[in-house]
């Protein structure tokens, strides 16, 4: 829990409102996830919006939606979590891009699970 008026992510981006509940994944630019605003995740299968600017290494989320947070949850970036899902080409649309972009930028740190019907 953060108290009101931390600085979170390079710069301070992002200044804590309130109390608040960050929690930080080990994904940034080195991985290929854009360096901008406005990422989406999925945490518990809650959305959850990026708190201050992707870093080389981590990226932080606002946690204050997602039901019993901790340390080792899920998080996907692209795919499904409960009824939620997030696509490539949704992705794409916030990166002013295409969806290929999205999944050929990935880099090879980043694991990938194939499923198949």
């Amino acid at each position: 829990m953060l108290p009101a008026g931390s600085g979170v992510s390079y710069n301070h981006r992002y200044i804590t409102s309130k109390d608040e509940l960050i929690g930080a994944t080990a994904v940034g630019y080195a991985d290929g996830f854009r360096r901008k605003l406005g990422n989406i995740a999925l945490i518990n299968g809650v959305r959850v919006e990026q708190a201050g600017m992707v870093c080389m290494d981590q990226t932080m989320w606002k946690l204050e939606n997602v039901p019993n947070p901790k340390v080792g949850d899920e998080v996907i970036l692209i795919g499904s979590q409960g009824n939620e899902r997030i696509r490539a080409e949704e992705v794409a649309a916030s990166w002013n891009t295409i969806d290929y972009e999205v999944v050929c930028g990935l880099s090879a740190r980043v694991p990938r699970y194939y499923f198949y019907q």
